[in-house]
């Protein structure tokens, strides 16, 4: 049994995990030796960490919100052009620790690595969920803060949704890191592997440690409409619906597969459905433009080719 599998099989029992070790493995640590290698490379990021803290007036830096924002300022001040597609906690770590002024990570890597230092320091951590998206929740005393790892003015943001094409899902607890780094392991085995199989079990995998993350089931149902398992995929765009009303990429995603299926006004309700969630869905509006060419409305396929022409010049 592999490192993957005995933690997967951990999780699946409700056995509690060491984070910073599942994490590693998700990411591809398949050996003890390479974990150690990581967790050394860990301990780097730390003892910088700590070098920043402690420069702060001794009272202070041990009060935990002190530590959680000096946190958030050193990745900042460390690497100051973070944001890329890394989503693996190995690649993160590499590029945090290069001497190249690359950037780091996405939300879900870049909050895995303040996860990983932060739990170091005592912080009581868990993943704010958003479709799409995830940020961090620190625990200081009576006070919940809110953590946008993307921005260097994240720390105790009030408003995380950073568009309307989010929806708030719910804070959960930090194996969540996980199923997410599955869930993404999944799209990038499917869009750049064409490994179909293997996305669907990252995706199903996820949806069974952690059931109610809606974007698990549009991802694992992108993956079935590709297997050819249309009334399966259908299911699951149905239940990422359900568990999230406001998340308007089932809605577009599911329009495609009954545009596909002939059922053009069933497409056009769900085209309808996600541009009142989110108005600046650009590819909604180019799907929509297309059935209505299709329906012979010329002039309503006009303005939604032209909308969707300048959102995407806004992007």
């Amino acid at each position: 049994m592999t490192l993957e599998d005995q933690l997967m099989d951990d999780m699946r029992r409700g056995i509690d995990v060491d984070i910073e070790r599942a994490l590693l493995i998700v990411s591809g640590c398949d050996t003890e030796e390479k974990i150690a290698e990581y967790r050394k490379k860990i301990d780097e990021i730390e003892k910088d960490f700590k070098a920043y803290n402690g420069i702060f007036p001794f009272f202070e830096r041990r009060k935990k919100k002190v530590i959680a924002r000096n946190l958030h300022e050193y990745f900042w001040g460390a690497k100051p052009k973070r944001y890329n597609g890394n989503f693996l906690l190995t690649d993160v770590i590499d590029a945090q620790l290069s001497p190249e002024p690359n950037p780091v990570g996405n939300c879900l890597g870049l909050t895995s690595l303040y996860t990983v230092i932060g739990l170091r320091q005592g912080l009581d951590i868990n993943v704010l969920a958003l479709t799409n998206h995830v940020a961090s929740i620190v625990k200081a005393g009576k006070e919940n803060i809110a953590v946008e790892n993307v921005k260097p003015d994240g720390f105790g943001k009030k408003e995380i949704i950073p568009d309307p094409g989010h929806a708030f899902v719910g804070i959960y607890s930090l194996k969540s890191l996980i199923t997410m780094a599955l869930i993404n392991k999944g799209v990038d085995k499917e869009i750049i592997k064409k490994d179909l199989m293997g996305a669907f079990a990252d995706h199903s995998m996820a949806i069974e440690i952690n059931p109610k993350l809606p974007n698990a089931y549009n991802s694992r149902a992108l993956a079935l409409e590709s297997m050819g398992s249309t009334l399966m995929a259908m299911e699951d765009y149905a239940r990422a619906i359900e568990l999230c009303p406001k998340y308007a990429m089932p809605y577009k995603n599911r329009a495609e597969l009954k545009l596909n299926l002939k059922d053009m006004c069933g497409a056009i309700e769900d085209l309808n459905e996600a541009l009142a969630i989110n108005p600046k869905f650009a590819d909604a509006y180019r799907v929509r433009g297309r059935i209505r060419y299709k329906l012979r409305d010329v002039k309503g396929a006009e303005e939604d080719f032209e909308m969707f022409s300048r959102l995407r010049k806004t992007r």
